[in-house]
């Protein structure tokens, strides 16, 4: 199933807005694979990471 997730996150001093679609079995798994994504791109730990909405695209 693909999600489109968007959130937004904490790098420095300010917050920055993120949206992208993932594949994935369960909206959890969507969930850590973004982080996780977010982690290595941005070099940013889970905790500074605020999902607002998943929503599945059908």
């Amino acid at each position: 199933m693909k999600f489109k997730i968007s959130g937004k996150f904490k790098k420095g001093e300010s917050f920055h807005k993120f949206s992208k679609e993932i594949t994935a079995k369960t909206k959890n798994e969507a969930a850590k694979i973004m982080q996780s994504l977010l982690g290595s791109n941005y070099k940013c730990k889970k905790n500074v990471v605020k999902i607002e909405n998943i929503e599945e695209i059908k």
